[in-house]
Order: structure tokens, then C-alpha cells, then sequence
């Protein structure tokens, strides 16, 4: 019985989407839906900007060049430094089949680039999320 404990606990977990915005004291606790269409990474607060923690393999994120530790500067040319990481969260999520543009500082040379993201629908698996083709 004990070793069942960490598996449902993760399961609890899977629930819901914890946002921890550290630089404004704030944290954002959302169901998480069953499916929802996304571009596949993981983000955290940085500065005015939020740092590109992970990007998910063969998502939307990840087939568009996107590349962790890159900072997200603006969204469908709008500049993010005024948003909470929560709402930078949620204008990133739209309908599927939609495109996101995001506006990409490298964390290597410095240079931004534009990149242009389709949404996809996303579906947890027992593997994690799968995203629709």
C-alpha cells in the first residue's frame, strides 16, 4: 500500500496546473483540462521576461525551433514584460489549429527571432502529453 502512495499523489497532481510567480508573490492554482491546445514548454519568470525552462519533444514548441533557456519577450508582437507568468501562460493557450507568434530572445548570440507556432491539441497519456498531428 505504501508504494501506491507516490503514484496516486503524482496522479492528484496531474489535475491541476500550479503557477508559482515568485517576483509577484502570486500563485495560480487552475484544473487542468483533459485536453487543451498548447505549443509544449514549460516557462518561469525571469527578469521581465519568462525563461524557456523545457520544450516538450516533438511538440508544436519543439518542431518550430524553439529552445530552452531562450527568453519569450513578446506574444503575437505584444511585449510580455508587463504580464504575470499565469497570463503570459494563458495567451500563449488558444484554439486549436491556431498560430502563435513568439518573439524569442537566444540565449546564446543574443538575436530575436519571430517564430510562428500552430497550437495543437494535447492529450495526457501514461507516457505524458502526446500532441495531436
Amino acid at each position: 500500500m505504501i508504494d501506491s502512495i507516490p503514484k496516486y499523489g503524482f496522479l492528484i497532481l496531474l489535475c491541476f496546473v500550479l503557477i508559482i510567480d515568485c517576483s509577484e508573490k502570486a500563485k495560480t492554482i487552475k484544473p487542468f483540462p483533459d485536453s487543451f491546445a498548447g505549443i509544449g514548454i514549460e516557462l518561469e519568470k525571469e527578469g521581465q521576461y519568462a525563461k524557456i525552462v523545457r520544450v516538450l519533444p516533438s511538440s508544436p514548441a519543439d518542431e518550430a525551433g524553439v529552445r530552452p533557456n531562450d527568453l519569450l519577450v513578446a506574444i503575437d508582437n505584444e511585449d510580455i514584460s508587463n504580464l504575470t507568468l499565469a497570463e503570459t501562460v494563458d495567451r500563449i493557450r488558444g484554439k486549436p489549429d491556431s498560430t502563435v507568434l513568439l518573439t524569442i530572445e537566444s540565449i546564446k548570440d543574443r538575436t530575436i527571432n519571430v517564430l510562428s507556432v500552430k497550437r495543437k491539441r494535447s492529450v495526457l497519456t501514461d507516457n505524458g502529453y502526446v500532441f495531436e498531428k
